[in-house]
């Protein structure tokens, strides 16, 4: 199964920030100092948006064991927390587009948060993802600034966050942009390029699977006659994305274009 599902009875066991993590039921939850962690490699977005990598008609293929999430259930579940490694709330905020249609600002109302995505208000992603860079019973430790690399933590309970996998995201992307003059398809992972087609540019490339640093995509030429060709494409080199998708308002990164073809 490609996410997992969080517990529902979480939040309800933790008290205002500053306090200690008790439930009510005195069943102590652990401090995320307190616990052991094992490195993850995934990622973390909202639970509202763990169905839009799903239908295979706004994504790019139909991805199993999705689930069905209402409108009233989409706001409901629109708050979301983090928290520092002693217990307490570092930050809370929600991924409401305002009354006027205007994306959240999470972004802009806190100088230390910094995720993967969105990078600014103006990206309109209406959604967060973070790197998860390990987990422990109770805790994920996730990245909350892409720059200086600072960690906090997110229940496993809380019913508002998800845990989800890279496929997923790019598949929710749909496309993925590359620099089509100096980036080719390959015939496999770290394979060689594909020569008959290594003249071709193509009107859209579209997400089809992942494998590791690889995405296998597929080219389209021409909407209306399509002719469609398949090939690999480096999407990750350590840290770096190599590519343009939703991840970071389908720019294809700077970094990319100074490094040898890929």
């Amino acid at each position: 199964m490609f996410l997992t599902l969080m517990g529902i009875t979480g939040l309800s066991t933790f008290v205002t920030s500053g306090q200690s993590t008790e439930n009510r039921t005195n069943n102590p939850v652990p401090k995320p100092s307190d616990e052991e962690f094992e490195d993850s490699i995934d990622v973390v977005i909202p639970w509202r948006d763990s169905f839009k990598g799903c239908d295979g008609v706004w994504s790019a293929v139909k991805w199993p064991d999705c689930p069905r999430i209402g409108g009233k259930e989409m706001d409901e579940r629109s708050m979301l927390k983090l928290y520092n490694g002693d217990g307490t709330i570092w930050y809370s905020f929600s991924v409401l587009h305002g009354s006027d249609g205007a994306p959240p600002d999470f972004v802009e109302r806190n100088a230390d948060f910094r995720p993967l995505a969105p990078t600014s208000r103006a990206d309109n992603l209406g959604s967060v993802v973070l790197r998860l860079v390990a987990e422990s019973p109770h805790w994920y430790r996730v990245e909350v600034n892409e720059q200086t690399r600072a960690t906090k933590f997110i229940l496993k309970s809380d019913p508002n966050w998800v845990k989800t996998s890279w496929g997923f995201l790019f598949n929710w992307s749909r496309r993925i942009y590359i620099d089509q003059d100096r980036v080719k398809l390959r015939d496999k992972p770290d394979g060689e390029i594909i020569n008959e087609y290594a003249a071709f540019h193509y009107d859209a490339l579209i997400f089809r699977k992942i494998e590791g640093d690889w995405l296998y995509v597929e080219g389209v030429r021409n909407f209306f006659t399509p002719n469609l060709y398949y090939g690999w494409i480096r999407w990750r080199k350590g840290r770096d994305i190599l590519i343009g998708s939703l991840l970071n308002h389908n720019k294809i990164p700077e970094t990319t274009r100074n490094e040898k073809e890929q």
